[in-house]
């Protein structure tokens, strides 16, 4: 199983941060490797989609489910294409007016041991990566 995390404060609502972070319809618009979203199913409190993702020289196509406990947290779970079981953590915690604790977890075991190693080895950069470019996102949408 490969677990990776990251975390920091950021200055923004957590209210606005969670809401940037549920919009997974528009992950293919920032998020690199993200190509597509369909939603195939959408509750109150949750979404299902198909989902095709890239990293590194490899692209899937996988089904996941988003569960929302706005504005405290979302999880992530998939349990295809390559993913023998996928978990992606959010956690949202206020610590001031206008600033957020968010801490990512992502968790995920792959079919193949052999692209579990390589896996493993690109979601360090991918996970910090990953809160880069949603910590930039969030900072541009706060601004307008």
């Amino acid at each position: 199983m490969i677990r990776r995390t990251a975390q920091g404060v950021l200055p923004h609502p957590c209210e606005h941060i969670f809401t940037v972070i549920a919009d997974v319809e528009r992950y293919p618009e920032f998020v690199p490797g993200w190509r597509e979203v369909r939603v195939l199913e959408r509750g109150e409190r949750r979404v299902r989609v198909e989902q095709a993702f890239a990293l590194g020289p490899m692209q899937w196509r996988f089904e996941s489910e988003a569960r929302f406990d706005p504005p405290r947290g979302i999880d992530i779970e998939a349990g295809s294409g390559p993913f023998e079981s996928l978990l992606v953590r959010w956690r949202f915690e206020r610590v001031g007016p206008d600033a957020c604790r968010v801490a990512l977890e992502v968790r995920a075991t792959l079919h193949s041991p052999a692209l579990e190693a390589l896996y493993g080895a690109l979601l360090d950069r991918q996970t910090s990566g990953l809160w880069d470019v949603f910590a930039r996102r969030i900072a541009t949408l706060h601004a307008a």
